[in-house]
């Protein structure tokens, strides 16, 4: 869990999107080369910048504290599932809005042209499937709690 939780942290402050932007086609009167239009390139951005990323930052807090305290010797491995389900929700909604062009994400962060994911939204993926599978590995591997004494 400790390991996902970072993952996701590294993950949200990278590229998001990989963007080719479409090929720049002259404007104005003549096609010599003297004018041409803006190229309007479209930069990557990461999930910071998106708004998205920030949900990412603190569920990936919750995964680094639930895995120190594992390691500690605390059953925390439903706080883990619990805070790898919205990284995993993000990554999954982010992953298929990016590649969409009439998506919210697309039209907030002004992406056109040929795009990609980028390696920070596949890196919150692999946080969350490295999460889930941490967590559900440690509620398995924990043992019961004993029944309180009765007096």
């Amino acid at each position: 869990m400790f390991v996902a939780g970072l993952l996701g942290g590294i993950g949200a402050s990278l590229d998001w999107a990989d963007i080719e932007p479409p090929p720049r086609l002259p404007t104005g009167e003549d096609f010599q080369g003297n004018e041409f239009g803006e190229s309007g390139e479209a930069e990557p951005f990461n999930g910071l910048e998106a708004g998205d990323g920030w949900v990412v930052v603190a569920a990936s807090a919750v995964l680094v504290a639930a895995g120190t305290m594992l390691v500690l010797g605390r059953r925390t491995g439903w706080l883990g599932f619990v805070a790898s389900l919205p990284i995993g929700a993000i990554a999954v909604a982010d992953y298929r809005a990016v590649t969409e062009p009439t998506s919210a994400l697309a039209e907030r962060m002004n992406i056109y042209g040929e795009v990609s994911p980028g390696i920070g939204l596949t890196l919150v993926g692999i946080s969350a499937i490295v999460g889930l599978i941490g967590s559900v590995i440690s509620i398995a591997a924990s043992p019961p709690q004993p029944a309180p004494a009765e007096q």
